[in-house]
């Protein structure tokens, strides 16, 4: 996957603070952002939100 340096350097720098691998952490916000994508109704979207918040409780750590 190619992004700009920009985007590459706030990645780096998040992984870095959470002790992880920028590309572990590439792979959570791409798996968590996918069903957002793919929903097709309104729970779907609902379901994909409220997953997305309890990634959002990762973040706060």
């Amino acid at each position: 996957m190619r992004t700009s340096q920009p985007v590459f350097d706030r990645l780096k720098a998040v992984a870095q603070r959470y002790g992880i691998g920028h590309e572990q952490l590439a792979r959570i916000i791409i798996e968590a952002s996918l069903p957002i994508y793919e929903a097709e109704t309104l729970e779907e979207v609902k379901k994909a939100q409220a997953a997305q918040a309890i990634l959002g409780k990762f973040k706060k750590l």
